[in-house]
């Protein structure tokens, strides 16, 4: 069962992107992004992408960028979903090598999932060539740091024990977090500072504002419930870090 994390993301990807919605989505990427007009279909795009054979590295990594591009304009779900398809074999390859230095290997790959968001989060839309090797690399190196503080964040936010009960609360953190302009303002001013990602916001606001377990949360994103309760702390770990005095 150890990679059983890994699988089951590959799983919710994979009933994704046969789904009618995904394809219906799909079609009206391309009518946005006309280098990817070449791939009538989710699939067949892929398969250039991960053609190991085809030295084409320019075309690749516009395709690339085109799917980052679309992430940040409004295909949010879809283009993250045909990225980390795409860089799938390196993004498996960099679990293997991360193997060593994880305490548990359960939940790894949800780690570089989250990572590898982050740094599609994050991206410079002004950075278009080798795409795909900075992506590698830098989610390598987010996967490392986020290891490496994996102990001192969760002395921060408190130890999770499979208990939703014991988990640090937004109103201890954030008073006003049951005050919605105030509250809405604050988690902006707290993504555009970088101490929190979109995707952190995500959770804190369907977690807190409107009482969605967590449980629930990692079932519409299709990972582990673990995964999303780290992410969830670790997010609180530094809204808490940034506030305090």
């Amino acid at each position: 069962q150890k990679n059983a994390s890994k699988e089951k993301i590959r799983e919710c990807l994979n009933e994704e992107l046969g789904s009618s919605q995904f394809q219906k989505q799909y079609r009206a990427l391309l009518e946005t992004e006309p280098i990817l007009r070449s791939y009538p279909s989710a699939h067949e795009l892929l398969k250039v992408l991960w053609d190991p054979l085809s030295q084409n590295y320019s075309q690749k990594d516009a395709c690339l960028f085109a799917l980052i591009k679309a992430f940040h304009g409004g295909f949010g779900r879809l283009a993250f979903l045909l990225l980390l398809l795409a860089l799938w074999p390196a993004l498996e390859h960099l679990y293997y090598r991360l193997i060593p230095i994880a305490k548990t290997t359960d939940e790894l790959f949800s780690e570089i999932y989250w990572a590898f968001l982050e740094e599609i989060e994050q991206w410079n839309l002004a950075k278009k060539d080798r795409v795909a090797i900075n992506l590698q690399m830098n989610t390598q190196k987010r996967v490392r740091a986020n290891i490496g503080s994996e102990q001192k964040n969760m002395e921060l936010s408190g130890n999770v024990r499979g208990q939703e009960s014991g988990q640090p609360q937004m109103g201890e953190i954030m008073p006003t977090a049951k005050e919605g302009k105030n509250f809405a303002e604050t988690i902006d001013d707290l993504i555009n500072k970088g101490v929190i990602g979109e995707q952190d916001s995500f959770l804190i606001v369907r977690h807190a504002i409107y009482g969605i377990s967590m449980k629930n949360l990692a079932s519409e994103q299709g990972i582990p419930y673990h995964t999303v309760y780290r992410r969830y702390a670790r997010a609180l770990a530094r809204i808490r870090a940034h506030l305090e005095p």
